[in-house]
């Protein structure tokens, strides 16, 4: 479960919102070094500050523009996480922005004690724009996540994790993302980290197609 909760993180977007009618798909990849926290301790009572090697991932993504300040989102990934997420935009000067966002994840454990686990996700993005074709953007976050295992009185577990994805876009209607998140959960002192790089580009929702009326 610890490497599939790696890559629920990225946040691949500024604080701007897309225009309504407008949408962005994005495709790439990355890989995410791991590193265990003081507090740990293995299967075998092992203890200590410990690396884990990095391991890759793709990442798909869809973002749809929405009215009053609004888009929408759904990425996922290769080994099964998957988020949907939403944000409002609430500060828009030429060269800065702000929003706040909502989002929910789900991230598959791949075994029989569990029924995997659910992010509740709370970030602030924050974007500066140096120019039309080049943005960088810190989006500092907070995660309410909880266990569901398979015993018979149905234990929830609890933990919480705060970091930050800082990252640059290039390119306007098409261009990428570079990006690098750090996370850290607060109560087992776990870090893990991921470098993700995708490429994006925009297009407008099709229009339906009217049809003049007979006679009119």
């Amino acid at each position: 479960w610890m490497l599939s909760g790696c890559a629920n993180n990225a946040s691949l977007q500024t604080a701007r919102v897309l225009p309504e009618g407008k949408n962005q798909f994005f495709v790439g990849a990355g890989y995410a070094p791991v590193e265990l926290g003081p507090t740990y301790e293995n299967a075998k009572g092992d203890s200590g500050v410990k690396k884990i090697p990095p391991f890759p991932f793709v990442e798909a993504g869809f973002r749809l523009g929405a009215k009053h300040n609004w888009d929408v989102g759904f990425s996922g990934t290769l080994i099964g996480t998957c988020t949907i997420d939403g944000k409002y935009q609430f500060l828009n000067t030429k060269y800065f922005a702000l929003a706040a966002g909502f989002g929910l994840g789900f991230i598959p454990t791949f075994d029989s004690t569990s029924n995997g686990i659910v992010d509740v996700m709370f970030p602030l993005y924050s974007s500066l724009d140096l120019g039309d074709y080049f943005s960088v953007y810190a989006s500092p976050k907070f995660v309410l996540r909880t266990y569901q295992f398979k015993k018979e009185d149905k234990i929830t577990a609890f933990d919480n994790l705060t970091g930050l994805s800082a990252g640059m876009k290039i390119g306007k209607s098409s261009g990428a993302y570079l990006e690098y998140t750090y996370m850290r959960n607060m109560l087992t002192k776990l870090n893990t980290g991921q470098f993700t790089a995708a490429w994006f580009w925009n297009f407008d929702t099709p229009k339906e197609k009217t049809q003049d009326k007979p006679g009119g």
